[in-house]
């Protein structure tokens, strides 16, 4: 049980990494990850208005 465990979340963090990787490679910016979601957030926002 613990090793099925174990093996997800590794998986996971392998997904956010490569999710964020992807994120940061298309925005072509030295900005990390959070900065990314934030600038996400903030574009929601500004459309919503």
């Amino acid at each position: 049980m613990a090793d099925k465990i174990a093996m997800v979340s590794i998986i996971v963090i392998i997904f956010a990494l490569g999710y964020c990787g992807y994120q940061f490679w298309r925005a072509g910016l030295d900005t990390p990850c959070v900065d990314l979601e934030k600038l996400a957030a903030l574009d929601r926002g500004r459309r919503r208005r």
